[in-house]
Order: C-alpha cells, then sequence, then structure tokens
C-alpha cells in the first residue's frame, strides 16, 4: 500500500498498490480504529502526534542518493504496537514494513512522513544521514521525530547531562549493544509475533559486526528499542484545579 495526502482535506489516506510495478510500499498488518488516524496535536506552530504511546516507527535509511542501488543499504522502516496488557495477542507486534531504494530520497521520506501523521506515530531515524531533519522540519513536521531514546545513552553520560539529544537514534556501542539485547529478548519470549517471513530470514542471517546486508533486522531493532522509551507525561498540578474555601455557603 502506498501513504498520500488528499489535497482537499490534507489528511493522509492510503491505497492498495502493486508491490510488483513500484519500488517503495508499505505492507501493513494493522491500522489504527476508525477515527484514531490522522490524530494530531499543536505545539505552538508545529504538528506533534498524540499516539506515542500506542507506537512507533524505526527507520534505517541509506546517506548516499547516487549509486548502491544494486549492492548498497536500502530503506528499510518498521512501525512496532506497543505491549498492551488489555489486547496481550495484537499488541507488541510489527505491524508494518517498508523496503527498497528508490531513485529519489524524498520518496523514501514522503511515505516515512506520511505513514507517522497517518499513524500519529513519532519517527526514529538512524543518525547516520540527518537530511530527514530538513525534510520534515520544511513540511512543518519536526515534532514527527523522536530524539535519542534516552535508553540508548549511557547511563553516566545521561546523569552528566553532557549530552546532546539529537532527532534520530544514536549509533554509539552503547546504543548499538541496545539493539542487540532487546531483539535477543524479543525473539526468545515473543518469536511467535514475528509474522514477517522476510524478517525471520533476515534475522538468521544477522552479524552484529556485519549489518549493512540486513537493513529489516537494523531498523526491526531500531524500532523495538524506540518503543521501550518512556513516554513523558506532564507534571502532577500542585494546586487542584478547583478551589475549596471552607465555610463558603452552599449554592444548592
Amino acid at each position: 500500500m502506498h501513504f498520500y495526502r488528499d489535497l482537499d482535506t490534507q489528511k493522509v489516506k492510503w491505497r492498495d498498490v502493486d508491490p510488483n510495478k513500484t519500488e517503495l510500499c508499505w505492507k501493513v498488518l494493522v491500522l489504527p480504529p476508525a477515527g484514531e488516524d490522522n490524530k494530531y496535536i499543536m505545539n505552538g506552530t508545529s504538528r506533534m502526534p498524540t499516539r506515542a504511546g500506542v507506537g512507533v516507527i524505526g527507520v534505517d535509511g541509506y546517506s548516499n542518493t547516487q549509486g548502491g542501488k544494486e549492492y548498497g543499504s536500502k530503506l528499510s522502516g518498521w512501525f512496532f504496537i506497543k505491549y498492551d496488557a488489555m489486547n496481550p495477542e495484537n499488541t507488541g507486534v510489527f505491524g508494518g514494513h517498508i523496503y527498497g531504494r528508490p531513485n529519489e530520497k524524498e520518496d523514501m521520506y514522503n511515505q516515512i512522513l506520511l505513514c507517522s501523521e497517518y499513524m500519529s506515530f513519532p519517527t526514529y531515524f538512524e543518525f547516520v544521514s540527518d537530511d530527514y531533519y530538513t525534510y520534515f522540519k520544511n513540511r512543518g513536521r519536526l515534532a514527527y521525530l523522536g530524539r535519542f531514546p534516552k535508553n540508548t545513552i549511557d547511563p553516566i553520560k545521561l546523569k552528566s547531562g553532557k549530552i546532546d539529544r539529537h532527532f534520530g537514534f544514536p549509533t554509539t556501542e552503547f546504543a548499538l549493544t541496545k539493539q542487540n539485547d532487546a531483539m535477543t529478548t524479543y525473539i526468545e519470549h515473543h518469536c511467535n509475533k514475528i509474522y514477517y517471513e522476510e524478517l525471520l530470514e533476515d534475522l538468521l542471517k544477522f552479524r552484529p559486526y556485519k549489518r549493512t546486508p540486513s537493513d529489516r533486522t537494523v531498523s526491526a531493532m531500531i524500532t523495538l528499542v524506540s518503543s521501550l522509551e518512556p513516554i513523558a507525561t506532564p507534571p502532577t498540578p500542585k494546586t487542584p484545579l478547583i478551589k475549596i474555601f471552607p465555610g463558603a455557603p452552599s449554592r444548592a
């Protein structure tokens, strides 16, 4: 399937496509319930996704536009539905996958952005080539990009406060180890929830020190670790919203 923007309503919609006749398309198992797509809130002049508690998108893109079509890295992206104890059978799963190498990188960013808007999920790109930042920013969708997840940063560096949490997913040794550990745990306990044969096949061939041929696995690990990032919640008000004055006359 392809995501596209309705020019009349400016909402994102989707349509079926023939995967044999397109360089890039989504293979989707799960879509939002009716009325839950295209949800957002405004943060100043920027839109923000509202369903970060439901799922995330993780992307392993490619840096060079020219060359590499046959042997180089390809785009691979997943969206993941976070585990919900009230619906354990249908959550904690990879629900959508995009894979390929289009002629123009903008086609890649366009499909990722549209999916992010439709699902209302934040997106985490591997922090290798960050021109995705410009693409999202120029379209007023910078808030749809997730920053470095805190669980991918060395706790000592995190406590020091001397760390820049850029938009994306880090490629440090600590973050790569976190990816491997998270995927190993997921496979050990939830392998039965992987419904994509191509991911299962890629996982069997994956080697941590030779990641380039395993775009599907790398992007799945980015997505999985990003899904473990706690959602920031606003602090509880220190004073009640409604003040009660003892001894005040009743209006009943």
